[in-house]
């Protein structure tokens, strides 16, 4: 890490982190400003944990308070791409130690595949998932997952992977570079194959990242060609998704759930869904064919456009899964799991093909551009 030698670095540091412990974690990740996709690549910038909070603060709350500390922490993300534009997707790379090798003169690293990193116009934060989890302590009512491989021979757990959401925090007083990186464990497991408890879902924690590189100023000069105007919010349309489009194709672009409420007028209880029509899941007895299966929180109503994140499995049968899960920052309403029978290919699940499951009840929208 290129950290500047001298005591700047950590003025800024313990700026940030006695203003996060006084604060409301979550509107200040909101508050947080968008990063832009040149300063995470940087000039082959290492992005490195500089501290750690936790949504309950007695269980976690910690930064490195020497220059040495940050140096000898092996583990670092690196980012990988071209910026063609600054919210552009990109790939980043993670290295971890091992825990054993911790002891040793020089401790043996771990290199985990890079994973896709996207950005999240609602949140206006970079988003990836890391499914690299090795479980640590698994006790009666909660897991402790680590990405630390405890051995050199460990194995992440299947199933399990850390989402993690980043913003760039902005201070007019601060020299430095920090990302606000907000985690919560996801659950990629088929249903009824998790490995996570259910305790341990949405809980959330954020790392304090630095590439140790000075905050600079960008001035693009444009002659002749007008300046583009920036897209504002309410300028921002989505569309129905086209019937041809597959649910793996979808799952890679920036879509939203459409519920029509005035259809959807059941209480907050499971829900099977066929044809178009809902009946409570406890009381239906057929599981053949195509459907899908509501689950909600029940404390939260569902919303009439609620963003979500989409998980496709291959499942015994044969079959297809494909599970919605719907994401509102604190607020989760709940998950739409929906199962397609004598199916092999996940490509071959069409839009449509779920259309004729949810009929009018819930459409899938799309950024107007990206439905082509």
């Amino acid at each position: 890490m290129n950290i500047a030698s001298g005591t700047k670095f950590f003025r800024d540091l313990q700026r940030v982190f006695g203003q996060l412990q006084r604060t409301d974690l979550d509107r200040t990740f909101q508050q947080a400003k968008a990063p832009q996709c040149s300063e995470l690549l940087g000039d082959k910038a290492e992005w490195k944990h500089v501290g750690f909070l936790n949504d309950d603060r007695t269980l976690a709350a910690w930064y490195f308070d020497s220059l040495a500390d940050v140096k000898r922490d092996p583990a670092k993300f690196v980012f990988e791409g071209t910026c063609r534009t600054e919210d552009d997707s990109l790939r980043v790379s993670t290295s971890y130690p091992v825990q054993e090798t911790l002891a040793q003169p020089v401790a043996i690293m771990h290199h985990n595949s890079p994973v896709t990193v996207s950005f999240d116009r609602r949140s206006q934060a970079y988003v990836f998932r890391l499914p690299y989890l090795y479980q640590v302590r698994k006790g009666e009512s909660d897991v402790i997952y680590t990405l630390l491989p405890p051995r050199v021979s460990s194995r992440p757990v299947r199933g399990v992977a850390e989402e993690m959401r980043c913003k760039a925090l902005s201070d007019p007083e601060l020299t430095y570079r920090f990302l606000l990186c907000r985690t919560r464990l996801i659950d990629l497991a088929p249903r009824g194959l998790s490995p996570i408890q259910a305790g341990a879902l949405g809980s959330a924690a954020y790392y304090l990242l630095s590439d140790g590189r000075e905050a600079s100023s960008i001035v693009k000069l444009t002659f002749e060609d007008a300046i583009e105007p920036r897209i504002r919010a309410s300028e921002v349309r989505w569309v129905t998704a086209a019937d041809q489009r597959s649910l793996p194709e979808i799952a890679s672009t920036e879509f939203r759930l459409h519920f029509n409420t005035a259809l959807w007028n059941v209480d907050n209880t499971p829900q099977r869904v066929v044809n178009g029509r809902l009946s409570e899941l406890a009381l239906s007895t057929s599981s053949n064919g195509d459907y899908c299966a509501w689950f909600p929180v029940a404390s939260i109503s569902i919303p009439s456009d609620v963003p979500s994140t989409l998980t496709i499995r291959k499942e015994a049968g044969p079959a297809i899964s494909a599970a919605f899960e719907l994401d509102e920052g604190r607020r989760r309403p709940g998950m739409l799991y929906c199962r397609f029978s004598s199916s092999e290919d996940p490509a071959s699940i069409s839009v449509g093909r779920w259309r004729s499951i949810v009929g009018e009840l819930i459409s899938l929208e799309l950024l107007e551009g990206s439905d082509q």
